[in-house]
């Protein structure tokens, strides 16, 4: 699904801020962080990469503001798996916009029904689709 300019710039604005998330959210070391990220990412398609990340590569990514796509995708659905809320339009836009990049029109449906979106609401998540498409 494609995602407009504007929201896409966003989300790319906060990808430090979801890494910096996923270390709070995943602990207790930044070492075994890495390794829960390239397995969780590869587990869920957004990479096929084996080798592990040591966990100060994370960290280097949020100074720099530079984060693999792969990287921040699988971020993004750990977090919110772990129950991380949005506290603004922005936020949620952002998360949405890395989890639906990747599906159809046809995957919609099914995927606002997903456990990962347990804490928001079906209109939250419309309106939300409705302003990153």
């Amino acid at each position: 699904m494609k995602v407009n300019a504007n929201t896409w710039v966003l989300a790319m604005s906060l990808r430090g801020f979801f890494a910096s998330e996923f270390l709070k959210y995943h602990g207790p070391t930044d070492s075994q962080a890495g390794i829960t990220l390239v397995n969780y990412s590869r587990d869920n398609g957004f990479t096929q990469r084996l080798k592990e990340i040591p966990g100060k590569t994370i960290r280097d990514w949020i100074v720099k503001g530079d984060i693999p796509q792969w990287a921040v995708k699988g971020m993004v659905k750990y977090i919110t798996e772990a129950g991380f809320i949005a506290e603004n339009c922005e936020q949620l836009d952002s998360i949405i916009s890395y989890l639906i990049i990747d599906i159809d029109n046809n995957q919609l449906a099914s995927f606002l029904k997903a456990p990962l979106f347990k804490n928001y609401t079906y209109n939250d998540l419309i309106s939300s689709i409705d302003r990153a498409i």
